[in-house]
């Protein structure tokens, strides 16, 4: 029994050696460490990682056991080595989140380029055909069909300007006030242009 054995159990020494582990941890934990002692006495070297709740905190420990043979090669006993790890499982943890957030933070930026690259390519033959639409009708104002283009048109326009506002919104992680109403704008013009949206939007709110 070390000085950091102690220290987290919160047991004097003296209060540790010569019990079992029944006398020390709860029955699930003792008969678990039990079982483990079995295997080793049996010719098992164990070496697993296990967690314990100490005192309303969770520990994690590296658990090593071997067997002792004597000259006869019979196991007369065992040796038994609790590794607190607790740091290293808890850095790991948060290694593993920061690479989930830097995943995903790439994919948001992959996401951006692509939907401004697909805007710019739409945009560019968009306001051609707007243009010459928008002049015809100036030129012959009585051709109803040109309502329609320039209509859709403008329609099209609108959804590419949203999905470039919300590309940039979603690589954009900076903290700051927040319109709902230009929000709720932007995420009902996205619901209106996707075919399988089929639900009447009506808006009526103001903040």
């Amino acid at each position: 029994i070390n000085k950091a054995c102690v220290e987290i159990f919160g047991i004097p020494e003296e209060e540790i050696i010569g019990k079992t582990d029944l006398d020390i941890f709860p029955e699930k934990v003792a008969n678990e460490i039990l079982d483990m002692d079995k295997k080793v006495f049996h010719g098992e070297v164990i070496k697993k990682d296990v967690s314990r709740i100490i005192d309303g905190k969770n520990y994690f420990f590296e658990i090593s056991k071997v067997p002792l043979y004597d000259e006869n090669r019979e196991i007369y006993g065992l040796v038994g080595i609790a590794r607190d790890i607790t740091r290293r499982k808890y850095l790991e943890k948060r290694q593993s989140e920061l690479e989930v957030e830097l995943l995903r933070e790439k994919r948001l930026s992959s996401i951006g380029h692509l939907a401004s690259g697909i805007a710019h390519n739409i945009n560019n033959p968009l306001t051609v055909i707007l243009g010459r639409a928008q002049l015809l009708k100036m030129k012959m104002p009585d051709i109803k069909e040109l309502d329609t283009i320039i209509s859709q048109s403008n329609k099209i326009k609108a959804i590419v300007d949203n999905m470039n506002i919300k590309s940039c919104q979603e690589k954009d992680t900076t903290k700051r006030p927040l319109d709902f109403n230009e929000l709720l704008s932007t995420e009902l013009n996205f619901l209106e242009a996707d075919p399988f949206f089929k639900h009447e939007i009506q808006k009526d709110f103001q903040f």
